[in-house]
Formats: structure tokens, sequence, C-alpha cells
């Protein structure tokens, strides 16, 4: 538990850190009295929208004011329809935020389902999450050790719509690595997806490591059907890879790759799926606020939100359901990352695009 109380003790510091303005205080709380709704793009009950729905039950408590914060599920187009919403047809008073998955290559590609820009959000907070790639051992000839993927004949991977990060995470994935399969899009969701890797109609999928450790936890055990190959480690500051010790020893792709090829990826696929994983896997959830939202309201919901995020009873309550604390992307960092979305190179929207059009065959 050192490691814990040294990343809370990092993170507490952090949090004091945060731009408070005085003149914010002097008067009553700018949420006092008052109710915030947390609109999240996702159906209620899956893994990303409990997380949500914890986080915010300790992020109310940690605002100026103690403001009653709200959840309402507002499901579609991986979370566009909630962005949009947010937006577009709120007022910008603080009262209502949009959290959960944002969508880096909609705004890259210039997609028409995305008509907000996400620069234009006021930015609160931001989570990451862990990715992790996982398949049946069934496979012929048989998966015994993630670097079998390259000599398994043919596989199906499950996926949501050739638009979405993590079906792109797949393919660029198992490209680069060498593996044989087939591209099966159309599912509604990981839990679609997993339904149909337990059925064998799919036989590999992405999905949140949280989420592996715990539906999938009896499918990934010791004597079950499947395993986990790989997960997508995120860079530090310094560009340097940070690796985690997962339940299963899962290796980082990188250290995969390296693993079957001897060196490490490299080329225009390889910048694409690095510039994704580091825009959609280390900046897994956005917490926004419309644009033109009072400073007053979006500095009280900061400090909420990265005091919350230090709080040691909840990442407690995070370990005991996977076994990792839940990351959270410095207050600094997360308007960094929405600079990096505005300065995509042409080279990696071409290969986004094609990748894109490809799947839509």
């Amino acid at each position: 538990m050192t490691g814990l109380r040294s990343w809370i003790a990092a993170f507490a510091l952090f949090a004091l850190l945060v731009p408070i303005d005085g003149t914010a205080h002097a008067q009553a709380p700018y949420y006092e009295g008052k109710t915030v709704k947390v609109i999240v793009g996702l159906r209620a009950g899956g893994t990303a929208d409990t997380f949500i729905r914890t986080f915010t039950d300790y992020w109310q408590k940690y605002v100026p004011g103690n403001p009653t914060m709200v959840v309402e599920n507002m499901p579609g187009s991986g979370n566009l329809i909630a962005t949009n919403h947010v937006y577009e047809a709120v007022e910008p008073d603080g009262l209502t935020l949009v959290y959960g998955p944002w969508v880096p290559t909609a705004q890259a590609l210039d997609l028409p389902e995305l008509r907000a820009d996400y620069a234009n959000f006021e930015f609160v907070g931001a989570s990451s999450d862990i990715r992790v790639s996982y398949m049946r051992k069934d496979v012929p000839p048989g998966l015994t050790k993630p670097a079998d993927i390259v000599k398994l004949e043919t596989f199906n991977v499950g996926g949501n719509a050739p638009t979405d990060f993590v079906d792109l995470l797949s393919r660029m994935s198992l490209d680069l690595i060498g593996a044989k399969y087939n591209y099966v899009t159309g599912y509604r969701g990981g839990s679609a997806i997993y339904a149909a890797i337990l059925a064998n109609e799919a036989q590999y999928a992405n999905t949140s490591y949280g989420t592996l450790v715990t539906r999938s936890a009896d499918f990934i055990a010791e004597g079950g059907d499947g395993m986990p190959v790989y997960y997508f480690c995120t860079r530090n500051t310094a560009g340097e890879f940070v690796r985690k010790e997962l339940q299963g020893n899962i290796p980082c792709f990188v250290d995969l790759y390296e693993e079957i090829h001897g060196k490490p990826p490299s080329g225009p696929v390889w910048d694409a799926l690095d510039w994704l994983v580091e825009l959609a896997a280390k900046v897994t959830f956005l917490a926004l606020a419309p644009p033109g939202t009072p400073q007053e309201a979006v500095v009280a919901l900061r400090e909420g939100f990265y005091k919350a995020a230090a709080d040691e009873e909840l990442q407690k309550l995070f370990i005991e359901r996977t076994g990792e604390p839940v990351e959270f992307v410095p207050a600094e960092e997360g308007p960094a990352a929405l600079e990096v979305l505005a300065a995509t190179s042409d080279e990696i929207k071409k290969v986004l695009r094609e990748y894109v059009e490809s799947g839509q065959k």
C-alpha cells in the first residue's frame, strides 16, 4: 500500500496546485445549493458508467459549495450525441457537463457525427484507462502464450464501428504485429462483443483492464477459454513508455512486438497507433463544460475533480474492484491533449482515413 500512499500524496499535492480564483471564495461558493447534471454518453450499468457514477459521488463532496451531482445517461454514437448536446444545447452556466470517452479520431477526420470542437470546451478533468487485447485460446493451432498470436490461423476480431478508437487500436496493432484476422464490425458495445467471443463467433477483442478482470475474470482465469495477449502502455512526459504490473503478466504491446520481431515498431501505422494510444488510452475519459462557462464554475469543478481523484478511500475502492488504482490526467496535461489533437499531422490523418475506409468495405 506504500505505492498507493505515495501516489495519493503526490496527487493531493497536485490538487492544491490547481489554480483557485480567490474572489470566487470571498462570497458564497458558486455551487452552493445547486445541482450539477453530469451527462454520460453510455448505457447505464456498464463498467465505464459505474466508474463515473462512483467517482461523481466523491467529486460532489469536494466541489466548493457541495452541490448535488446527478448522472444522466445519453447513449449513442460512442458518446458523440452527449458531446454534441453539451456543446450546442445547454446553458454555459456550469450546471451541465459531459463526462465520458472522447473521440479524437472523429475530430481528426472531420467526421460529421461530431459537431463539437473539443478545443472550445472548458477542460474540467480527465482520467486514463488501460486498454487490453484478449482472445480465445482455442484458435488453431492454439494460443499458449501471447507471442503465439502470429502463428494462429485467421481469427475474427469483434468491433463496434470502423471509426471507433477501440476497433482502430485492434486493427492497427494486429497489422503491425503480423496476425491474420477478419474484421467483424457492427456489435453494439463491449458486452455484445464479449458475448460473441463466448459463443466463438469472434475470437479477439479489446477492452478496458477493469472490465477484463471483473466481467471476464472466469474467461481469462487459469483453465478458462481465453487469455489476455497485450496491453497498450502510454508514455510519461519524457516520452518513455510506462509499464504496468498487471494480473497475468500481460506484456506491453511494444515489448511483445520486439519479442516477435527483434526490433521496436516503426513506420506510419505505428505512428498513428502511438498517437491514438496517447490520446484515447492515456486520456480516456474527459470531463468537459460547455464553451463560455464562467471561470469561477470551471475552477470550482476542477478543484473538486482533482481532490476527489486524490481521495484514498475512493482509490482503495477501485483497487478492490480491479487490483489497480484509477489514474487521472494532471490538470495541466489535459488541455495539452486537446492541443495535440488540433495539431494532428496529415500523415496520421491519412493512415486513420485508410483504416476507416477499408473497415467500411
